[in-house]
């Protein structure tokens, strides 16, 4: 009866209302008091709920303290129901201490009492021994992500225009977790790069490429973040020194993050540089998911609508070519609910007529199994999942060694100054990823500088060391075409949950590449910020749908000329679309839409002169969010950037399924 006694008084002390439960932030407010970590007591809130109904009665408290596997308890049954003996305040702290895996010992939390509410915040690792960067981001974001209302870390001009941005970063550290653990590097004076680091389920860093700041009153001030990118990751891409605080003591040997593939699962860290050098590797190719994308689209405001429009839906590469992201893929095209029979099928696109009365009623449905995709040795893959390397014809090969572009020799030689030359003997695998890792420090994310620098694009990263995913992947393309590895940049947009979250739309213009590795095949990946894993995501959270590569393939344009001569036609073999500038000196939106639509027709089988296959702008409707995102600004006047042609908003829809 003492220790049922004992265990009542601590489940009336933790019941802070009086209402007979314990809720989760009553929780929480215990369990940080007495030292255990914000992101843990989540965890332990729903192991203790077992009705999951959002409170904990004494019943289930009484069976959580009882079980040892519902506290995660290290120690034995017997020893831990012995603790119940002693008075509440001890049995408060053992409890915590045991279900954290936190050592007797441990020194108190430093704290940041904030100015409004009466809150106090455990300072995570980081933050309490690190420089003035790590704190103002922590403070900010936990502002901006509502864990509380003080705004006094961030300066009066900028406020303003971070209170709209508020419940999108609550959504996202409500999905990735808390903030366990900060680094923060400077970029100049005044400025850094800041990682925060989010756990759940999951491990995350949110990446602020810039974060700005000075003093006001004596104290540092916030004056400025631009720049912001969610990514999962695995606990070795965390500094060691921050890593060892993150984990729970006596966790050492241990795996310390589940990362199932639903839950935004990372890939494995890259293999070390004698497996890629030496090692027999191979491509794996794993189905996880059926995804159906509906695009429908309607005509922008201030647009003339015409009589006729030709419609172009893009097909997906897929394993049967070589290429390991997706298994499969079919179109379907609709209009006013009715599927078009009559679509023509091309190896890479559908062709159909759209009556333009009725093109505001279309609505394209791309259905393709995504497939997570890997660089292991061959010894730890299964033959179904490993995937047969594509033979490129002499004509293919010849298209992704193509680098004649302004300013190739001056890359080259920033490349081998940057000791990033290729090495007698070096394997095609080893030198992209050696390539790939170098934009991992001291390369920054800058949107606004492509706009400015347009024309230097595919010198731009090498040469002013920042710019944006297609200046990162266009600069590590051409760095290994430099150096005789076939490359290609792929044309797309991130899509899913963790976008949603994170801007307010499902999906997000990106590019991203592929390199080709001799005996092993297309390897996926993003050299954006710098090559950090190989391979691809396949979950409904967050994945990659390629389009179309940036540059045409043989076979595209052998295709698109048994269609007609639109403006892309006119360019130059092994010219980029969709990077910079088209053939007349206009930007080129269309590629990453999903779909593109011409102004004439009607296509019959016969190709089309270019008077009557006149090329519109398929935009996103949510543009302007990711360009806002993106740091770029953003306009949804599109009707007025291109006022000589139709421009049509596009907007997105997912669904998944199990793959079969």
């Amino acid at each position: 009866m003492a220790t049922k006694a004992a265990v009542k008084a601590v489940f009336s002390e933790w019941d802070a209302n009086g209402d007979g439960q314990i809720s989760l932030p009553e929780l929480r407010d215990v369990l940080e008091k007495l030292g255990l970590p914000r992101h843990s007591t989540r965890t332990v809130f729903v192991e203790a709920d077992l009705n999951h109904d959002g409170n904990i009665s004494y019943d289930e408290f009484l069976s959580w303290v009882y079980s040892p596997s519902g506290a995660k308890a290290s120690l034995p049954s017997d020893v831990f129901a012995s603790l119940f003996s002693k008075d509440v305040k001890e049995l408060g702290q053992k409890l915590v201490s045991n279900v954290s895996n936190i050592s007797g010992n441990s020194s108190a939390p430093q704290l940041w009492r904030t100015q409004t509410g009466g809150h106090s915040f455990a300072l995570p690792p980081g933050v309490k021994e690190g420089q003035p960067p790590s704190l103002l981001a922590y403070q900010v974001m936990q502002f901006l992500s509502q864990r509380t209302d003080d705004s006094s870390s961030i300066s009066p001009g900028i406020l303003p225009a971070m209170l709209p941005h508020r419940p999108m970063f609550k959504k996202i550290l409500d999905a990735c977790g808390e903030i366990v653990a900060v680094h923060s590097k400077p970029t100049g004076t005044g400025s850094a790069q800041v990682d925060l680091f989010l756990l759940n389920d999951s491990l995350f860093r949110l990446r602020i490429d810039d974060v700005k700041f000075e003093t006001a009153d004596s104290k540092p001030v916030c004056s400025g973040m631009n720049g912001f990118q969610p990514s999962p990751i695995q606990p070795s891409e965390v500094p060691p020194e921050l890593w060892q605080q993150v984990q729970p003591a006596g966790s050492a040997g241990k795996q310390a993050v589940s990362m199932p593939v639903e839950r935004l699962g990372a890939s494995r860290s890259l293999l070390a540089t004698e497996e890629l050098q030496q090692g027999d590797l191979v491509v794996t190719s794993e189905p996880i998911a059926k995804h159906t994308m509906r695009v429908s689209v309607r005509l922008a405001d201030h647009c003339t609508r015409l009589p006729r429009y030709v419609l172009l839906v893009p097909r997906l590469n897929t394993t049967l070519t070589g290429h390991a992201r997706y298994a499969d893929h079919q179109v379907s095209i609709a209009v006013d609910g009715e599927t078009l029979a009559d679509a023509k099928q091309y190896q890479s696109f559908v062709v159909a007529n759209i009556a333009g009365r009725k093109v505001d009623k279309l609505v394209v449905t791309h259905t393709f199994t995504n497939c997570q995709v890997r660089l292991q040795t061959k010894d730890t893959a299964t033959n179904a999942q490993i995937l047969t390397p594509a033979t490129l014809s002499e004509e293919e090969r010849a298209a992704n060694l193509s680098c004649e572009f302004s300013g190739k020799e001056k890359v080259k030689a920033l490349l081998v100054k940057n000791g990033l030359a290729r090495r007698a003997g070096e394997r095609d695998i080893a030198y992209a990823v050696r390539v790939g890792q170098a934009l991992c420090n001291g390369y920054q994310a800058d949107a606004a500088i492509v706009d400015r620098f347009i024309d230097e694009l595919p010198t731009l990263i090498w040469e002013r060391g920042a710019g944006d995913c297609s200046a990162f992947n266009l600069g590590f393309v051409h760095a290994l075409r430099i150096f005789d590895i076939p490359a290609r940049v792929s044309l797309g947009f991130k899509y899913g949950k963790a976008v949603q979250q994170a801007i307010g739309t499902l999906a997000a213009t990106h590019c991203t590449a592929e390199f080709y590795a001799e005996g092993i095949g297309w390897v996926p990946c993003d050299a954006t910020l710098g090559l950090r894993r190989l391979g691809h995501e396949a979950g409904a959270n967050l994945s990659f749908i390629e389009w179309r590569a940036a540059q045409e393939t043989p076979e595209e344009r052998k295709e698109f000329a048994q269609v007609g001569t639109p403006k892309f036609q006119s360019l130059e073999p092994g010219s980029y679309r969709g990077l910079g500038y088209d053939a007349d000196g206009e930007p080129y939106w269309g590629s990453q839409a999903g779909l593109k639509l011409y102004e004439g027709g009607p296509f019959a089988g016969e190709p089309l002169p270019p008077s009557k296959m006149r090329e519109c702008f398929a935009v996103m409707a949510d543009m302007d969010k990711v360009m806002s995102a993106a740091g770029a600004g953003g306009s949804s006047e599109w009707s007025r950037l291109w006022p000589t042609q139709g421009v049509f908003l596009c907007s997105y829809d997912l669904e998944e399924s199990p793959a079969a």
